[in-house]
Order: C-alpha cells, then sequence, then structure tokens
C-alpha cells in the first residue's frame, strides 16, 4: 500500500532489482508488484524490505513458473 505515482513504481522495482536476486514489475493502476526469484521468498522478507521503503504489504501470493519462483505483492 501506498503507491500512488509513476516514481513510487519506479522506487519498489528499483529495490527489488537492486538485490540481483529478484526481478519486479510493479503496476500503479493494479497497485501491485510481482516480483520473480530463482529462491522462495517468505513474506515476512518482503514485507520488510517495502517497509523499509516506506510501503506497506497488503497481501502475499506465491506462483511457480518454468524460470523459477513469482511472487506478487499487493
Amino acid at each position: 500500500d501506498g503507491m500512488v505515482c509513476v516514481n513510487c513504481i519506479r522506487r519498489v522495482e528499483n529495490l527489488f532489482n537492486s538485490t540481483g536476486e529478484m526481478i519486479a514489475k510493479a503496476s500503479l493502476e493494479k497497485k501491485e508488484a510481482r516480483l520473480f526469484s530463482m529462491r522462495e521468498l517468505e513474506r515476512r522478507e518482503v514485507a520488510s524490505m517495502l517497509a523499509g521503503a516506506g510501503y506497506t504489504l497488503t497481501g502475499f501470493e506465491r506462483e511457480k513458473s518454468k524460470e523459477g519462483k513469482e511472487h506478487e505483492t499487493k
């Protein structure tokens, strides 16, 4: 929660992309970010990263893809 502009989207994407372990694609319209990771992510880890950037995790779903783990955050 808290993504209200294009800069917020960039900030959230950069937050996860800068780890070198994840790729993030955020949507302002949907107010969500999809995270792609080769390792299993824990809800508390994602929530902590977002909180450090001033955002609140409101949802967390796991999906498996052929390439690795996909996590949707809201």
